[in-house]
């Protein structure tokens, strides 16, 4: 070889996407053979696995522990999780739970990391269970198979350091089907998509071990169903130029509508289908670029909401108060100012993501209002009883500890018709707190 330039990883892997378009159209060089390179969110890629489960919180905490999951952001829906985003390397993971329509659906990700015998290690003990330990393949590397609390199947793997480079579109995460009748899904991926096949190891009697499928800038892999190797059909986020077009395409070679195509407000055009062989593909067009931030961030309970005004609560010990609302709400201490003898006159707190003023009324500024003729008490003062409505994560445990530390009810804990269990206390200092927490499947 000689050298000719200096290229930096981006570049690098602007060139590689290039590439792989060009080889697309050399496999089929019509409009429709590359329907799935399109514009996409930033860090996706054509094709992303959506897994959907029940219990989807705590499928993000293994996926953190297990393979070092980035959480990008999540959406809730009541306590479970409407829509969440996991980065892991180069790729993407879309996470919710399971409901109506859409299912559960156990899926095989071929996940590529640095280091096998460590992941798989972080994986089992994230609790996963072993299908098969860490082992040097002959066709060029290290892997093992687990199985998450789920039923999803990761066959982890590290390449070789002499192994052949791998083609393009094969990225850390890359999804493995086992369906019955390979070749005949391979046919519909290219005639709905205009996949590329790049590679096929098929016995004389025609069962195709292994093969790997190019869509847009993405690898597909799979292999005949066998053993343990049962089929497991996905739910795969697909993006193309035309989501309508595809859509049209993919119900005329077989598949059934989930969803028809629509605008959607996180910027997608967006549609459903089910192939003929179970898969699931939520094929999207990207059409403007949303900040998903606005929708919601990362782990956001409900005692966390975040608000914009701070009140301020009068009483004639701020530490004393500032004490309660810690061991009531887990208030945190911000700050505090402590005049000269020691005397505290104010504790700043936050409750969730809201700040509170405590303030002491035996404070010094305070004695000189009343030396000087004016309010001498905390209502007077514009202190009047704050009315206050507090979200947390267990109104029942909260409402307790309340009345366990001094406060008296206003209103049992009860399911409201306007979608919160609530109950309201007036606490020794005299404010009073309506207490919630969102009902189940109840929108707000």
């Amino acid at each position: 070889s000689t050298h000719i330039e200096d290229v930096s990883p981006e570049e690098m892997n602007r060139r590689m996407e290039v590439y792989a378009r060009e080889q697309s159209a050399k496999v089929a060089p019509t409009a429709e053979s590359m329907i799935a390179v399109a514009p996409r969110p930033e860090g996706f890629h054509s094709i992303t696995p959506y897994l959907q489960v029940e219990r989807a919180e705590n499928l993000i905490e293994f996926l953190k522990e297990a393979f070092g999951a980035e959480e990008i952001f999540r959406i809730p829906r009541g306590e479970q999780i409407a829509h969440a985003q996991l980065r892991i390397e180069d790729s993407m993971i879309e996470v919710a739970d399971a409901i109506d329509k859409y299912h559960p659906n156990p899926t095989a990700i071929w996940l590529f990391v640095g280091d096998t015998d460590a992941v798989y290690r972080r994986a089992l003990k994230a609790g996963a269970t072993s299908m098969h330990e860490p082992t040097d393949q002959d066709y060029g590397e290290r892997s093992a198979t687990v199985v998450d609390p789920f039923g999803n199947y990761w066959y982890i793997a590290t390449p070789h350091k002499d192994a052949s480079p791998p083609p393009a579109g094969l990225h850390n995460v890359t999804p493995y089907l086992h369906p019955k009748g390979t070749a005949r899904v391979i046919d519909f991926m290219k005639q709905a998509f205009g996949a590329e096949e790049v590679f096929r190891a098929q016995d004389p009697a025609g069962t195709i071990h292994h093969a790997k499928i190019r869509i847009g800038d993405s690898i597909i892999a799979m292999g005949e169903a066998h053993g343990p190797y049962q089929p497991m059909p996905p739910a795969l986020h697909l993006y193309v130029a035309d989501t309508d077009a595809v859509y049209r395409r993919a119900l005329q070679l077989g598949a059934t509508s989930i969803d028809e195509p629509q605008d959607q407000p996180y910027g997608d055009r967006y549609a459903g289908v089910k192939d003929p062989f179970d898969n699931v593909w939520y094929i999207a067009t990207r059409k403007i670029n949303v900040d998903m931030s606005q929708f919601a961030k990362p782990e956001t309970p409900a005692s966390q909401r975040p608000g914009s005004i701070m009140p301020f609560m009068y009483s004639e010990d701020a530490v004393g108060a500032f004490e309660f609302y810690q061991k009531v709400f887990g208030a945190k201490e911000r700050h505090r100012v402590e005049q000269p003898g020691g005397l505290v006159s104010h504790v700043q707190m936050a409750i969730g993501a809201t700040d509170v003023m405590l303030c002491d009324m035996r404070a010094e500024h305070f004695e000189d209002s009343r030396a000087k003729g004016f309010a001498a008490t905390p209502h007077q003062l514009g202190g009047t009883p704050l009315h206050l409505y507090i979200y947390v994560d267990d109104a029942d445990a909260a409402f307790k500890r309340a009345i366990d530390s001094g406060s008296k009810m206003i209103d049992p804990v009860e399911d409201q018709q306007w979608g919160d269990r609530c109950g309201g206390v007036q606490d020794p200092f005299g404010h009073i707190w309506y207490i919630a927490t969102p009902l189940k499947n109840v929108a707000h």
